[in-house]
């Protein structure tokens, strides 16, 4: 039988500690690595993430390193194959969204509609697969493990400098951090190639207003008030 996509939300957010939990947070320092078997590369990040805000540092060897962020305000990324850049649109939306801690306890922010299609195998487990679509107009699919109540992954389109590639996400692993359980394994397939994302270290703790602020480059680029 499926179940209403808003009672498998609601599952899931106890699944990973509940209401409570989630809001106390105060902000988290996460360290981890990004393996492309394919390539036989290994990157390696940092993250730091508070209150709708967050950065991302990421080191590739032989490229230099990715920056990206959200401010509260504007998303943007500095890329040494193309530059730094304020983002806007879907891939605007997409960042606000992922540096809000409160995303899974407000629904309401980022999704219009929410639709259970088909119970399913998806990543060795039976999921329940829900279509989401969103107020900017985009359209995933999330999947919900049947046993636990936890996300399984999901498939979804990412705006990158390559233009719209589609990513196949399954969590395999969690792990817990100040009372939460978030993500510690990810592998996803994009562009036939797969991507493991492991994180090694997460700190949860208060996160300097500094570390948000935006980099010359990107003041640079955004309009004179």
């Amino acid at each position: 039988m499926r179940r209403a996509a808003e009672s498998l939300v609601a599952r899931y957010v106890e699944a990973i500690g509940g209401r409570a939990a989630i809001e106390q947070m105060p902000g988290r320092w996460e360290r981890g690595r990004v393996e492309i078997p394919a390539q036989g590369m290994n990157l390696s990040y940092e993250l730091f993430a508070a209150a709708n805000r967050m950065v991302q540092v990421t080191v590739i060897p032989g490229l230099g390193t990715i920056r990206s962020g959200f401010d509260g305000e504007v998303a943007w990324s500095i890329n040494p194959a193309v530059g730094p850049q304020v983002l806007d649109g879907t891939q605007l939306q997409q960042s606000r969204e992922g540096a809000d801690p409160l995303a899974a306890l407000h629904p309401e922010r980022y999704v219009s509609a929410m639709q259970t299609l088909e119970e399913t195998d998806f990543g060795g487990a039976r999921c329940y697969r829900v279509r989401v679509t969103t107020p900017w107009g985009e359209s995933y699919d999330e999947f919900f493990n049947k046993e636990t109540g936890l996300i399984q992954g999901g498939i979804r389109q990412q705006i990158s400098p390559q233009g719209s590639l589609e990513i196949t996400a399954q969590i395999t692993e969690y792990h817990t951090a100040g009372g939460v359980l978030l993500p510690r394994v990810t592998r996803a397939r994009v562009m036939g190639m797969e991507l493991v994302n492991t994180v090694d270290s997460t700190e949860v703790r208060a996160i300097p207003d500094s570390v948000f602020a935006l980099p010359p480059e990107i003041r640079a680029l955004r309009p004179p008030r």
